[in-house]
């Protein structure tokens, strides 16, 4: 109840900022977004957040994005207002995939620009390797979804059953969680619970990953990351770098694993640059000339 109360106040805060609600049936699911579209548009920005979360994790970031952008905010089935409607209480990792294609068959005008955190770019990045001529840059923040020594730690950091492995989980994602959130543990714990996430992550298959996909990302590509990060790997940013030749890095200091939170002014300056660069098509020409 509490965790349902902290999201009705984000959507009235969505409201303010411009956004309305929208709707989408796929298969078992209702998809829900926000958005908000410019009177004369420079481009859109679909944004895709991380796992246990919703596209609530975007509030403090939207009021500095370019206004000329269209922007839609998506939740990912059974999180957010996404409704999981029969069926297992969670979806898939391909359930994800499938729900954001058929949301963006009819909701995005493409070609757009890409945006997804830890989960969220993990299927960004699939959604692009799928359908690239849909994609004009791809920005992948703390993205989870690389094959890596580190990867089964990962895995087990959401197998929480307890406040303590909660509290764990919290200390690898936040560089300093804000106190002010600790009268809430056993509320995230349940919530957690109630949405099956220690469940959804043990579902996950060893071929869903990207490691053998990702040099089919010839889009321009972004990669934005916390340099304190201990939820993910630093390794993951080294296996990118490699299989993307021209993915641009940027890196955001005294920050953990959710950028767009702990440290929302520098990611959204990160953000307005790699936008700024798609709308006057430097990204554009920088990757011609590097292929």
């Amino acid at each position: 109840m509490l965790i349902d109360f902290l999201h009705n106040q984000i959507h009235r805060r969505y409201k303010q900022l411009g956004f309305s609600d929208g709707f989408v049936e796929s298969g078992r699911f209702t998809l829900h977004s926000y958005e908000r579209y410019a009177t004369e548009s420079i481009g859109t920005l679909v944004l895709i957040h991380g796992l246990g979360t919703s596209s609530s994790t975007w509030v403090r970031v939207l009021p500095g994005i370019d206004r000329r952008w269209n922007v839609i905010a998506f939740d990912l089935p059974g999180f957010g207002f996404s409704r999981i409607n029969s069926g297992a209480p969670f979806a898939t990792f391909e359930e994800l995939y499938q729900s954001m294609g058929t949301f963006i068959s009819q909701k995005v005008i493409t070609p757009f620009v890409l945006l997804g955190h830890s989960l969220g770019g993990w299927v960004a990045a699939k959604y692009a390797i799928g359908h690239p001529a849909n994609i004009n840059h791809l920005v992948l923040v703390d993205n989870a979804g690389i094959l890596c020594d580190e990867t089964l730690e990962q895995g087990r950091a959401f197998q929480v059953e307890s406040v303590a492995d909660l509290r764990a989980l919290l200390n690898k994602i936040w560089r300093r969680y804000p106190w002010y959130f600790k009268p809430f543990y056993h509320a995230v714990l349940n919530d957690l619970r109630k949405r099956g996430v220690a469940d959804f992550v043990r579902s996950i298959r060893a071929e869903s990953f990207l490691n053998d996909h990702l040099a089919q990302l010839r889009m321009g590509v972004s990669v934005v990351w916390g340099t304190e990060d201990r939820l993910i790997s630093p390794n993951s940013v080294d296996i990118l770098k490699q299989a993307i030749g021209h993915a641009r890095i940027h890196l955001i200091d005294r920050c953990g694993h959710v950028p767009q939170l702990e440290r929302p002014e520098a990611f959204t300056t990160v953000v307005g640059e790699i936008l700024r660069q798609v709308t006057t098509g430097e990204n554009t020409r920088k990757h011609n000339a590097l292929a």
